[in-house]
């Protein structure tokens, strides 16, 4: 038999883990810590699917992000990363999102989709064509999500930074960010 292809649900997220200290090391990633709600973002044969941590479905609640996901070119695909409410000045607002999180009502996700739009930020591509790509260097995978997604709109790629992990958290705490 074909082998089945992977699918939100046969993810489990990897979790971030805390340090002492922050480190400068090749081979390693850094990436800003958002102030959000951590989520799969993807499209299984065409459908979009915003899938929570815990395995819940937040398709609904979201329905700005779920029609951004079906403007990319790909009918099939898995997104690691950070669905997000930010201020004017571009700050995550953890509050508005558990606003949004909450509603059930069409017409209130409707209004508070427009007055409060979400963004989701991918740092990862686990899964593309039906294909299971968590066994291919990050570096590839990082690639790979840049061509898939870019870097506007409100599905767009988290930025990272190469080795430096002391610098980037002196910058996050210059702007008084999360972490």
């Amino acid at each position: 038999a074909a082998p089945r292809n992977l699918r939100a649900d046969d993810v489990a997220l990897q979790l971030c883990e805390p340090r002492e200290s922050a480190f400068t090391k090749d081979g390693w990633y850094f990436e800003l810590k958002l102030d959000g709600f951590r989520l799969l973002a993807a499209r299984e044969k065409g459908t979009p699917r915003l899938v929570l941590r815990r395995g819940r479905d937040a398709t609904a609640q979201f329905p700005e992000i779920a029609r951004a996901l079906t403007t990319v070119l790909h009918d099939d695909f898995i997104l690691d990363g950070e669905l997000v409410i930010q201020d004017d000045r571009g700050h995550p607002i953890f509050q508005r999102l558990l606003k949004r999180s909450t509603l059930s009502h069409p017409r209130e996700i409707d209004a508070l989709a427009r007055e409060l739009p979400a963004v989701y930020f991918a740092f990862d591509l686990l899964g593309l064509d039906g294909k299971d790509l968590r066994g291919l260097p990050l570096k590839e995978r990082k690639v790979l999500l840049q061509r898939l997604i870019g870097n506007e709109g409100r599905v767009r790629v988290l930025d990272h930074i190469e080795r430096e992990g002391e610098a980037l958290l002196a910058e996050v705490k210059r702007r008084g960010l999360e972490g």
